[in-house]
């Protein structure tokens, strides 16, 4: 049943993307983790998203809701939780946002029952982007395919893989 209920909101979520839209969250990102993830953040920044707020476990699981548009996550972890941020217990909701993190294994979805992947997306993500291994070199492409797509965009035109999906786009 867990899966059928998270299923369905991905889906109503994904779809409706547009509707959702408010002029609030779809204009902000967080940086969680321990590190913060400056990498990204002038990418995001160049695209019209509002100054990124640094978050960490304590401060997201004391949240009923956390409404951005982007999570931007650097930080340990492993298929069952976000270092510093999130577990499989975190019963936060979110908007629905596009999750980058570049923690080790965080998308190690066949490594466990319930994934922090698995979780983000059924607490009202609408994309998770990590590597299903303790490798780091996978992320290391997706911040290039990043700055390709954003380096030479308007402020608040295009953002991330827009070409390719059309769901994340400004």
């Amino acid at each position: 049943m867990d899966s059928l209920c998270r299923g369905t909101l991905l889906a109503g979520r994904s779809v409706n993307y547009a509707h959702l839209r408010n002029g609030y969250w779809d204009q902000r990102f967080i940086e969680a983790g321990s590190w913060g993830f400056p990498e990204l953040r002038e990418l995001f920044q160049n695209v019209g998203f509002l100054s990124s707020e640094h978050l960490c476990k304590v401060d997201i699981s004391k949240r009923k809701t956390l409404e951005v548009a982007a999570f931007l996550h650097k930080d340990d972890s492993n298929s069952e939780g976000l270092g510093n941020v999130a577990d499989v217990s975190t019963s936060t909701l979110y908007a629905p946002a596009l999750v980058i993190s570049r923690g080790c294994n965080s998308a190690g979805i066949d490594e466990c029952n319930s994934s922090i992947a698995g979780r983000m997306l059924g607490r009202g993500c609408i994309c998770f982007v990590g590597v299903s291994c303790n490798a780091t070199a996978q992320n290391t492409l997706t911040e290039v395919a990043f700055a390709l797509q954003t380096s030479n965009a308007r402020p608040g035109y295009a953002i991330c893989f827009q070409q390719s999906y059309g769901a994340f786009s400004r």
